[in-house]
């Protein structure tokens, strides 16, 4: 992602995530996933394992434009990421990587985990390369809607934007309660829905 200057935040984004874990921070990493770098992820996983994270997560820009090459890309991409992932894994070393770790327990389990359910900010906080604050890794998307932003880095969170945020995402119970699959579902996000 690019900061608010047009430049890579690549390397101040890295020194962050190793200055948080060095203040005892408990640091998850998402990386979002775009059409042109979406066969890059076998990379993006290694990376991950280099850095003290207790968890990550990859997700696609639901945004983008996914044409056949894309999607073509995006599947050699997460190949590439599971054989990465699966050598850690088989190694002994378990890392929890989403959406990897949470499938394969929802087919073992019948269900997703409860505690993987949506709890907006309760446990983490995403920050934007702009510095603003968000509840979830999924409202980021371009940093330029403000509907999402619960604060920033210099003020810190606006606790009356945050419970709007969460009435409106207690609406799922209603809009998903007669689904057939809902036990299965991996979003109880009713921010999504409207």
């Amino acid at each position: 992602r690019y900061d608010v200057r047009g430049q890579g935040s690549y390397v101040a984004v890295r020194e962050g995530l190793l200055r948080l874990h060095g203040a005892g921070a408990k640091v998850v990493a998402l990386a979002v996933i775009n059409p042109d770098t979406a066969g890059e992820l076998g990379a993006v996983v290694e990376e991950f394992l280099s850095l003290p994270l207790v968890r990550a997560h990859i997700t696609p820009n639901l945004r983008a434009v996914w044409d056949e090459t894309a999607i073509s890309a995006l599947k050699s991409g997460l190949l590439e990421a599971m054989a990465v992932w699966g050598k850690q894994f088989r190694s002994g070393k378990a890392f929890v990587l989403e959406p990897f770790t949470t499938k394969i327990l929802s087919h073992l389990q019948g269900a997703m985990p409860c505690a993987r359910r949506c709890q907006l900010a309760a446990h983490e906080i995403m920050v934007a390369p702009s510095g603003r604050l968000y509840p979830c890794g999924e409202m980021v998307g371009d940093d330029e809607d403000g509907c999402h932003v619960i604060g920033d880095v210099w003020t810190g969170v606006d606790e009356a934007r945050l419970l709007g945020l969460r009435v409106q995402k207690d609406r799922v119970e209603t809009l998903c309660a007669d689904c057939a699959i809902r036990a299965r579902c991996s979003s109880s996000c009713g921010c999504k829905h409207e």
